[in-house]
């Protein structure tokens, strides 16, 4: 249970890239991959992205910086959602969508969130104290993918709903 307890602790949560340390000029794809780079952003991902239409259109060869803000968005809405839902949410609209009012909004909440987290699960994992640690391992993992899976079908349905409103 103390490797459990441990984990709660760890710092398993993506921390936001300040949108302070984005400059307000535009910057090419090096720029972009120094800037992200502890956030494993690739070339071939903004690439991707492009493609899916997913990030405004290009100036040039240059991004701006609500473009690198919707990289940064996109990123941590994949590892949940799939590109389809990910492009309902996330329209191309001029001005229907303010990225960077979104990103803050986000940010600014990500640590009372992963508190909030990590509280849940102590508690979970203190109900578990019947337990061996094997069975209170798989009892917590399995409540955490039932977590999961309930808070990706939310983003799911808010794209959906999203999409069919337009």
């Amino acid at each position: 249970m103390a490797t459990l307890k441990s984990l709660v602790n760890t710092k398993l949560w993506d921390i936001p890239l300040d949108h302070e340390k984005i400059p307000e000029i535009d910057l090419y794809m090096d720029q972009i991959l120094r800037l992200t780079e502890e956030k494993g952003v690739t070339k071939t991902m903004i690439n991707n992205y492009s493609k899916e239409r997913l990030l405004k259109p290009l100036k040039g060869k240059k991004y701006s910086k609500e473009q690198i803000i919707q990289i940064l968005c996109i990123m941590n809405l994949k590892q949940v959602l799939q590109l389809g839902h990910i492009k309902d949410l996330m329209p191309q609209e001029e001005g229907k969508v303010d990225f960077l009012k979104v990103y803050d909004a986000w940010a600014s909440e990500n640590d009372r969130i992963a508190k909030a987290a990590a509280a849940f699960v102590e508690q979970e994992i203190s109900c578990r104290e019947d337990m061996s640690k094997e069975e209170a391992a798989l009892a917590t993992a399995m409540m955490l993918s039932s977590c999961c899976i309930y808070f990706t079908r939310l983003c799911e349905a808010l794209a959906e709903d999203d999409a069919g409103q337009e």
